[in-house]
């Protein structure tokens, strides 16, 4: 085995044993002798990856915001009936790592506000409306309250069904009615696209 692959376990191993340890109790009660107990490593090897507990957090943060924007990117080419296969399979790496991360609060972790953030970023940077600025902030905080929503209770809101769970709220803050032709037109749209 080359050393980048024991050096990547290694790195797994850690931060597999530290969202163990976040699924059982607060972030503030870890320790780094917690985090030892629960993986096969020395504490010189811990701090050959990390420094402490809180790099361990930001690199995961990391982890899920660079997957989102790749999630993002392969969305624009993927074919409409494949859509949800590949979303299922950004959920099933990334939920749990999520929802244990919702619960970490740190100056360099806050996952609603990086995923807000990030998604002000998307939005600037594909709109040349004059009132862009403002509307990035509308959407970076929709779309950050829909994901920790669906981070929250993935069981109660699936993802594949976020978008026409958002279509109410939308005609709601457009000040129209949620009118059964207009919900019907917009929902054969979105099948008709992505299937």
């Amino acid at each position: 085995m080359t050393a980048n692959k024991q050096y990547y376990r290694t790195h797994r191993a850690i931060q597999s044993a530290f969202l163990t340890l976040l699924s059982r109790k607060p972030f503030e009660k870890i320790t780094v002798q917690d985090i030892l107990d629960n993986t096969p490593v020395s504490r010189a090897t811990f701090y050959k990856h990390f420094k402490d507990k809180y790099e361990i957090a930001e690199k995961i943060q990391e982890e899920i915001l660079d997957a989102r924007k790749e999630l993002r990117e392969n969305l624009s080419q993927v074919h409409p009936g494949d859509l949800s296969v590949l979303v299922e399979r950004y959920a099933t790496r990334y939920m749990d790592m999520g929802r244990l991360l919702l619960h970490v609060r740190t100056n360099q972790v806050d996952l609603p506000l990086a995923l807000d953030l990030g998604s002000r970023e998307h939005y600037l940077s594909n709109s040349e409306s004059p009132t862009r600025e403002l509307e990035a902030r509308i959407y970076g905080a929709a779309v950050s309250a829909m994901l920790v929503a669906i981070l929250e209770d993935s069981h109660q809101f699936p993802v594949e069904q976020m978008p026409m769970i958002m279509l109410p709220v939308v005609l709601h803050l457009l000040g129209l009615p949620d009118d059964p032709d207009v919900t019907r037109v917009i929902r054969e749209k979105y099948s008709r696209k992505y299937g």
